[in-house]
């Protein structure tokens, strides 16, 4: 169940590594249109990773205390490591899911961002007579 666990986070990790690198190739110009990474940049938005990331978090948290709670009415003493770890091992992995999916959307929204380069500078007055620069993308 730990090497199982542990594959599935590794998993995760490889699906949004390739997300983010088609993604960037895709925002710098080296690869070329891709409609699944499209389809896939249009439906992972920022909220709903935080969302889904939030979710999974919250589910493992929720085995974490059941596992304390185990532990407690044990007496704070020595348990099963069978039954300890059913219950331990998908929570963490839980948790683990879900903070790869709450960074990784971020990430994904900064990629969404233009480049400096598309930055655009006009220069404003103030009514003392000094000038401003602001950015307007």
């Amino acid at each position: 169940m730990l090497y199982a666990a542990a594959m599935s986070v590794v998993g995760v990790q490889m699906v949004w590594f390739a997300v983010l690198a088609k993604a960037y190739g895709r925002r710098i110009g080296i690869l070329p249109p891709d409609d699944r990474i499209e389809h896939a940049l249009r439906t992972l938005t920022l909220e709903r990773g935080i969302a889904i990331g939030s979710v999974l978090f919250a589910g493992g948290v929720v085995l974490s205390l059941s596992a304390v709670h185990e532990w407690a009415a044990a007496g704070y003493g020595p348990l099963d490591p069978r039954a300890v770890m059913r219950t331990t091992i998908p929570s963490v992995c839980m948790l683990l899911t879900g903070m790869e999916f709450v960074v990784a959307s971020f990430f994904l929204g900064l990629l969404r961002f233009s480049p400096l380069a598309d930055i655009q500078t006009t220069p404003r007055s103030l009514p003392q007579g000094r000038e401003i620069v602001s950015t307007r993308i």
